[in-house]
């Protein structure tokens, strides 16, 4: 991954969204061996360049900040994490509708964060 990461950001350049899903293939491998702060900025990255590719109101733009903010949440950055959970939440409502998979994980994920 690291890799194909390298090969992206030579052939596409750092604002490409192949680049982008490169940045959070690699940060999620990141995240599940504990390297959260390595997957934090490795996210950072695919959400600002999928704010720029799609815009803030996308799908994949939800997905980026799901990601984050899973890793923010792991980092003890609650706030953080809240604020982007209910942000890829209202997106996949407006998108998908309430019974789409990835509204229903969103809506999971914050109302995990109220239970806590």
């Amino acid at each position: 991954l690291e890799k194909a990461l390298e090969s992206d950001v030579r052939n596409y350049g750092e604002d490409h969204p192949s680049t982008a899903v490169r940045h959070s293939n690699l940060a999620l491998v990141y995240k599940d061996l504990g390297e959260y702060e390595g997957a934090r900025s490795l996210l950072e990255k695919s959400l600002e360049s999928d704010v720029r590719n799609y815009g803030e109101d996308h799908p994949s733009t939800a997905i980026s900040r799901l990601n984050l903010a899973s890793v923010y949440l792991k980092l003890g950055k609650r706030k953080h994490a809240k604020s982007l959970f209910q942000n890829a939440y209202d997106t996949f409502k407006s998108f998908l509708g309430e019974e789409h998979p990835e509204t229903r994980n969103a809506k999971e994920w914050l109302d995990g964060m109220d239970e806590e």
